[in-house]
């Protein structure tokens, strides 16, 4: 990636995409728990939507 490009991302699937060059790269997966939690927009939040902190 350079300044400028623009760029996609994809957690579930592990998909990173340069847009702007038309490039694709895979990383692994990220488990269920791990994706809840980014959802959430982070640990704490996930904690208090979940445990009822």
């Amino acid at each position: 990636f350079e300044s400028g490009d623009e760029a996609e991302v994809d957690m579930k699937a592990g998909v990173v995409r340069n847009l702007t060059k038309g490039i694709e790269r895979r990383f692994p997966q990220l488990p269920e728990k791990m994706l809840a939690i980014l959802k959430a927009g982070g640990l704490v939040n996930y904690i208090k939507e979940n445990s009822g902190l």
